[in-house]
């Protein structure tokens, strides 16, 4: 692997500058010299002319748009309205924010904060509480469980032989009549 690595860093730059045919002949050296099909080789070089070393980039993080006052009131008003996914947390919000600003669950917050709430979309709303969702959430418990041994033994089960019993006894009662009344 180390090998291939170094060969496409050797080819890299000789590869970007060159012209088309000279391309199709840095490629069939390069497939001689590794033993990898044309497109393979296009590939690893594109990808080192992209990154420059040939590795891969990591992901960006997304820039914060809201304060992080904003998004401590959202977790705030989120745990007073019970928990409601971004949805239903988008659209009650008009409703929620005045009453709770006059009871005076919200008076340590300004009105930025609260225009930066009313701006948030439900899917922003749902990835700032993933984590906090995530969290509350129980872990190792499945939302169905087999039955257990008190369930499984209270529930009778009733089969062809349980009645042989009252059929033997009844038909010995029905014996007994016919020979009396012989």
């Amino acid at each position: 692997m180390a090998t291939k690595r170094q060969v496409t860093l050797r080819f890299r730059d000789e590869y970007v500058r060159a012209s088309k045919k000279q391309k199709g002949v840095i490629l069939d050296r390069m497939c001689e010299t590794l033993g990898i099909g044309r497109s393979t080789a296009r590939r690893l070089l594109a990808q080192a002319g992209q990154h420059g070393n040939g590795a891969v980039p990591a992901a960006r993080e997304r820039p914060c748009r809201y304060s992080d006052q904003s998004r401590q009131l959202l977790v705030r008003v989120w745990v007073l309205m019970d928990m409601p996914c971004g949805k239903y947390l988008k659209a009650m919000l008009p409703q929620w924010l005045p009453v709770l600003r006059d009871c005076g669950e919200l008076d340590a917050y300004d009105g930025f904060t609260f225009s930066e709430l009313m701006a948030m979309s439900a899917s922003t709303i749902d990835r700032y509480l993933k984590p906090l969702r995530d969290a509350a959430r129980p872990k190792g418990l499945a939302a169905t469980r087999p039955a257990g041994e008190l369930l499984r033994n209270s529930i009778t089960i009733r089969k062809a032989s349980d009645e042989r019993g009252c059929l033997i006894v009844c038909v010995w009662d029905h014996l007994i009549e016919r020979k009396r009344s012989w």
